[in-house]
């Protein structure tokens, strides 16, 4: 280990002796979303997450993309949603995130033929970090 390098720090990283400086490095950040989906209800499911979310989401900035799967054993959707960093993520003011939930739900409710509610209530809201590589 040179003399310009801390123990544990990153080997390719070096700096001048007596030099500190904090880098701030944006990490990315993956958006964890559990929802209860019966297995008959399914394609409304997918129907609502496009014509709400997906439509939204792609204007926003550090959007990256995002996954839909179902767990027919738990019967659940689960969405991964990627973002640039969770900076990104939290600049989102949460009445854009409630106004776009509510649009989700108008057009699941319609779809089912229910006046009221969230026909596919949240299971589980987290976050993961990627890992890279193994």
């Amino acid at each position: 280990m040179g003399p310009s390098q801390q123990q544990g720090a990153d080997p390719w990283v070096t700096m001048p002796p007596g030099r500190q400086t904090t880098l701030k490095v944006e990490v990315e950040v993956v958006e964890h979303l559990r929802m209860r989906v019966p297995p008959d209800q399914r394609q409304v499911w997918i129907t609502a997450e496009r014509g709400s979310w997906d439509p939204w989401l792609q204007v926003q900035k550090g959007y990256r993309g995002r996954d839909l799967y179902l767990d027919p054993k738990r019967e659940e959707g689960v969405l991964l949603i990627h973002w640039a960093s969770r900076a990104a993520w939290a600049a989102i003011p949460q009445t854009e995130v409630a106004q776009v939930q509510e649009q989700f739900e108008h057009l699941a409710r319609q779809a089912l033929g229910e006046p009221l509610g969230n026909p596919f209530p949240l299971v589980h809201s987290g976050a993961l970090q990627p890992m890279g590589w193994t």
